[in-house]
């Protein structure tokens, strides 16, 4: 019984914090995309398919089929 409430509660927070931490990401995209001075590059998944198909390399460092989407906030140097 005790380690039953230690599973779902170590469940919970590990749930809580996936959640918390992908809106924080989305929050921050949300912030500076469009904004002078940063640039947004968003690489949507089917994309990344047609670039693995064109690619032709089966090895073993290339990106998971699990990937949805990348996404890339940059900031220009300015000094």
């Amino acid at each position: 019984m005790r380690y039953e409430k230690t599973i779902v509660f170590i469940v919970l927070t590990v749930t809580a914090t996936l959640v918390y931490g992908q809106k924080s990401i989305d929050d921050l995209f949300e912030k500076y995309a469009g904004r002078d001075g940063f640039t947004t590059v968003t690489l949507n998944g089917n994309l990344l398919k047609l670039a693995h198909c064109l690619g032709g390399n089966d090895d073993e460092n290339s990106l998971p089929a699990c990937i949805t989407e990348i996404r890339v906030l940059a900031q220009e140097d300015k000094e």
